[in-house]
């Protein structure tokens, strides 16, 4: 069974404005729309975290998604583009090495 984790900038460390953000977040929805049509078991945390992004520390989410990488049974980590200019994707991104994941990038076709 695969299970995947979406890795992508959010708020490139607070400096996004809020259409730059729902942009990001609408863009992670839709690849995790994919990923589920394709019949695999997904975790977006942009679509999980943003609605508590203002009661939650960012560095609370990040440690949360860390250890959901490492200890939480995925099995691949989806790198949106952009992915590079995100301090939380690169995090994620060097987890994910480390524990031995499969990591996949978005294409710029995609």
């Amino acid at each position: 069974m695969e299970i995947y984790f979406i890795s992508g900038p959010y708020s490139y460390g607070d400096t996004a404005n809020i259409y730059e953000i729902e942009a990001n977040v609408n863009r992670a929805a839709e690849i995790m729309e994919r990923l589920i049509k394709m019949g695999y078991i997904v975790y977006c945390p942009h679509t999980m975290y943003h609605r508590l992004r203002k009661v939650i520390p960012y560095n609370i989410i990040l440690k949360h998604c860390i250890k959901l990488i490492k200890y939480g049974g995925i099995t691949h980590l989806y790198m949106m583009k952009g992915w590079e200019r995100s301090s939380g994707s690169c995090d994620e991104h060097a987890a994910a090495v480390e524990k031995g994941l499969v990591i996949k990038y978005e294409k710029s076709t995609e």
